[in-house]
């Protein structure tokens, strides 16, 4: 079985637009929480995750690594992004989750692609 998302669907966060705590508190479990839910409905077959990554970092690394498949939104996250503040972008397509993800080492981003295994 293939994910199932048949029309794209986007998630973005941007904690700069956040300036009080609480507000950023909800804010960030809704997030989670959406994502979770979207994690669900792109992998019903309960795969792996395969992570691919381009010009990750001030050096522009490439690289890949793979994601237990019972991750939730906030795992999937952790175990992708950078440990530091992070604006991104996340699109959920067919076959693929594309996230668009700046911080202080690539303001001006790098990408990830994640496929089932």
């Amino acid at each position: 079985m293939s994910a199932t998302i048949e029309n794209e669907k986007r998630l973005s966060w941007d904690a700069s637009e956040i300036e009080d705590q609480d507000m950023f508190d909800f804010d960030w479990q809704d997030l989670v929480n959406d994502l979770s839910d979207l994690l669900k409905e792109f992998n019903p077959a309960n795969k792996d995750y395969q992570v691919n990554i381009n010009n990750f970092g001030w050096r522009n690394l490439s690289g890949e690594k793979t994601l237990n498949h019972d991750v939730d939104g906030k795992e999937f996250l952790r175990g992708i992004l950078p440990d530091t503040e992070c604006t991104f972008n996340i699109t959920f397509k067919k076959d693929v989750i594309e996230i668009a993800n700046y911080h202080h080492d690539s303001p001006t981003g790098e990408n990830y692609y994640i496929k089932l295994k």
